[in-house]
C-alpha cells in the first residue's frame, strides 16, 4: 500500500472533538452531483495512457447531532473513443458507414463520510466500497453521428474501494445547505479485463483486439455541487 493511500485512510479516524462548531449539523437528505478526472495508476497506468472524464452523483442522509453521512453513488467515466468509416464488422451490407469505438468505466459506490461545520466551510474525509464495469463498446452510426446500434466488444466487473477527502464550502438558502464542493480520492481497483483504447484493429469485415488485464486504481479529482434538505 502506498503512503498515499496510507495516509487517506488514517483521514477517516481524524474527527474533531468539538461537535459544537457544527453550525449546520442537521440530519436530513443530501443530494451531490460532481464532474470529474480520472487517473489510472500503477499497473492500471500501464495499460491505460490517457486520464478519463465523467460525472457522478450522490443521495446521501445526514444523522442528527452526528458528523456522519452514509449513502449511495453512481459514476460514469469515458477513457477513450475513436471514429472511423468504411468498415463492415459483420452488420451485412454497411459499407461506407461510420462507427465509434467507446471505453468506459461505470461504478456503483456505498459512501460513508465524517465531516465538520465551521460556518460556510466543511472539510471531510470518506470511505467507500462497491463495483466498477470497465466496458468497450462499439457504435453503428447514422446521420449526424447518431447512434442507431450498438454492441459490447468487452466488459467486466471489479471490486472498488477506496478513501478521498475533500471541502465544500456554500451557505443557507431558502432553508437547504448549497454548498460548492471538491476533492480527490485514492480509489483501489480489483483485477479487471479490458481493450485499451485504440487498439481495436479492423480487418475484412471482421475485428481483432488483445485484451489487457490487470488491477484497476485510479486517483480521481473532482468539482461539483450538493444540497442539504
Amino acid at each position: 500500500m502506498t503512503t498515499l493511500s496510507r495516509l487517506l485512510i488514517a483521514s477517516l479516524f481524524v474527527v474533531p472533538s468539538t461537535v459544537r462548531a457544527q453550525t449546520h449539523a442537521q440530519m436530513g437528505w443530501r443530494v451531490a452531483v460532481v464532474g470529474g478526472v480520472m487517473v489510472p495508476v500503477g499497473e492500471f497506468a500501464r495499460g491505460l495512457e490517457d486520464v478519463g472524464f465523467g460525472w457522478s452523483a450522490f443521495l446521501g442522509y445526514r444523522f442528527k447531532s452526528t458528523p456522519v453521512v452514509i449513502g449511495i453513488e453512481g459514476s460514469a467515466y469515458e477513457y477513450g473513443r475513436e471514429t472511423f468509416d468504411s468498415w463492415a464488422y459483420g452488420l451485412g451490407n454497411t459499407e461506407g458507414s461510420r462507427y465509434r469505438t467507446v471505453n468506459d468505466m461505470r461504478s456503483g459506490h456505498v459512501v460513508l463520510k465524517v465531516e465538520q461545520d465551521f460556518g460556510r466551510i466543511t472539510p471531510y474525509a470518506e470511505g467507500l466500497v462497491g463495483l466498477k464495469e470497465l466496458r468497450t463498446k462499439t457504435e453503428l452510426l447514422g446521420d449526424s453521428d447518431r447512434s442507431i446500434d450498438r454492441w459490447s466488444n468487452i466488459r467486466d466487473t471489479a471490486i472498488s474501494y477506496g478513501t478521498g477527502i475533500g471541502l465544500g464550502i456554500g451557505t443557507r438558502v431558502a432553508g437547504v445547505n448549497a454548498r460548492v464542493q471538491f476533492g480527490a480520492r485514492y480509489m483501489l481497483g480489483g483485477a479487471a479485463t479490458y481493450i485499451k483504447p485504440l487498439t481495436i484493429t479492423r480487418v475484412g469485415g471482421s475485428s481483432a483486439f488483445k485484451p489487457s488485464r490487470s488491477r484497476t486504481d485510479t486517483i480521481m479529482s473532482f468539482f461539483g455541487f450538493s444540497v442539504d434538505y
